[in-house]
């Protein structure tokens, strides 16, 4: 065996398949790919110094630039919009299921979708992830007359960190910049040690963090009055984010009011988010529907 090949068998064997790369349009679908800003053109920096790369499963690591996937609303458009918002738990971007197939889905029932890659945390820079998310709200409600929809029907859906991050933006931006309504699907709720693992919690918000902090970004005591009409999505055998996480969600919402739904299906652990062989995907896909008309038909 020649010695080149069999010095890249030994580094595929070792580092996998992994490489820079950029995700190719078969692999996204979309219509258009938007880079938006990078660390140094966005008011704020992750300081992330590696190179993006993508592995087999297309999860993103490293990322430095905010990008957005557009899928415009097929077949009888509804005018609504939705931002979608991947998981990773804050140390990488999971963009296949809980972002491109959400997005395609989202699609395919007349809602135009923006899928957001955006920058990580880097273990204690949270203002990141938020500022991105946050600018493709501002980005999707600016070019409404482009996109086919109405600057006051843009939702949010986010699954696991991406839950959080969603519902972060939710709950914390200056009201007039929320978005009408949100879809959290199992989303890390909080940080508390009594709930689980914190994980997603310490590439947020560092090793260093304190309690106070962690009780601060834990999005169920950022509830108010003024948070969207939510819907959440669980499965009742999640190890990874605890269910009863998503039950301080929905009394919070509860006690000031707000309209939303809460469905737990018997299976599905952790990560069924855009998966046809899921289960109870159909189940699944008909409360997205429902959700959506019920949102789509308010005045």
């Amino acid at each position: 065996m020649k010695p080149i090949l069999t010095l890249f068998i030994a580094l595929t064997a070792i580092f996998g398949t992994s490489a820079q790369r950029s995700l190719a349009k078969v692999e996204h679908g979309a219509d258009k790919v938007i880079v938006h800003w990078n660390n140094k053109t966005a008011p704020h920096s992750n300081y992330i110094t590696e190179k993006e790369r993508i592995d087999e499963k297309m999860n993103v690591f490293n990322t430095t630039e905010m990008e957005m996937f557009v899928y415009p609303a097929r077949g009888k458009a509804m005018g609504q919009g939705m931002i979608v918002v991947p998981g990773g738990g804050y140390g990488k971007v999971c963009v296949q299921w809980d972002g491109f197939s959400v997005a395609r889905y989202l699609q395919s029932v007349g809602v135009t979708a923006i899928v957001v890659k955006y920058r990580l945390p880097n273990n204690g820079y949270e203002e990141v992830p938020y500022e991105d998310v946050r600018e493709a709200l501002r980005y999707m409600r600016a070019n409404g007359k482009k996109l086919g929809i109405d600057p006051a029907k843009v939702g949010i859906v986010g699954a696991s960190a991406g839950g959080h991050l969603a519902g972060w933006i939710s709950t914390t931006l200056p009201v007039e910049e929320r978005p009408q309504h949100a879809i959290l699907i199992y989303p890390v709720i909080t940080g508390n040690m009594i709930y689980g693992k914190p994980n997603s919690y310490s590439r947020l918000l560092g090793n260093d963090r304190t309690a106070t902090e962690v009780e601060h970004h834990s999005i169920h005591n950022r509830v108010d009055e003024n948070t969207p009409p939510t819907l959440l999505l669980y499965a009742d055998d999640d190890g990874r984010v605890a269910p009863h996480q998503v039950t301080l969600y929905y009394k919070a919402l509860k006690r000031y009011g707000i309209e939303s739904s809460l469905r737990i299906f018997p299976t599905g652990k952790h990560g069924w988010a855009g998966h046809d062989d899921y289960r109870y995907d159909k189940e699944i896909k008909a409360a997205m529907w429902d959700w959506l008309v019920i949102q789509n038909n308010k005045k």
